[in-house]
């Protein structure tokens, strides 16, 4: 009887388990393609892009870097 009561405790531990590996895996996977992208300069561009302007750039109606065709400029 003292078994059946490990195995159900063992049992219950191997979803909190295997999530928790899941999302370390996941943390591991988003770490090393924001690592990727900024070596090799995708978000340099849009960072130099827009220090120049300030706190424009997150205003919601400056339209991001780019702008919006068509939208007036904040």
């Amino acid at each position: 009887m003292g078994a059946v009561a490990l195995i159900v405790v063992l049992a219950g531990m191997v979803v909190p388990i295997v999530l928790l590996l899941a999302t370390v895996l996941f943390d591991v996977g988003v770490i090393v393609w924001a690592g990727y992208r900024l070596w090799h300069d995708r978000w340099s561009r849009i960072i130099g892009a827009g220090a120049g302007r300030g706190v424009a750039v997150l205003t919601p109606m400056s339209g991001g870097l780019h702008g919006r065709p068509g939208m007036p400029r904040a």
